[in-house]
């Protein structure tokens, strides 16, 4: 797996959801959103987020995103990014 290449296919959607509001994200928890993309290197990577509290019920939650090409080892170690997001819509950590 180009490692360059998929960093910044991860990132460009991992920042689509780092735009989305707090109410929006919870309501996509229990429910992995997979996404299969082609570079313009014609090499097909398949991304996969989840959405997870990260503390009490109505606490933060944590969006973790990762890109793989499905060759090993990238299938079994994947690239991954990750954030949280308090209620008040405020990046935690970072």
């Amino acid at each position: 797996m180009d490692k360059s290449e998929a960093t910044k296919i991860l990132q460009w959607h991992i920042s689509r959801y780092r735009a989305k509001p707090y109410a929006e994200l919870v309501r996509l928890i229990g429910n992995a959103q997979v996404h299969v993309t082609t570079s313009v290197s014609g090499t097909k990577y398949t991304l996969e987020f989840d959405v997870l509290r990260d503390s009490d019920p109505d606490g933060d939650i944590r969006v973790i995103g990762e890109i793989d090409d499905g060759t090993f080892p990238s299938s079994f170690w994947p690239l991954c990014d990750d954030f949280i997001l308090s209620p008040d819509g405020k990046f935690v950590g970072k």
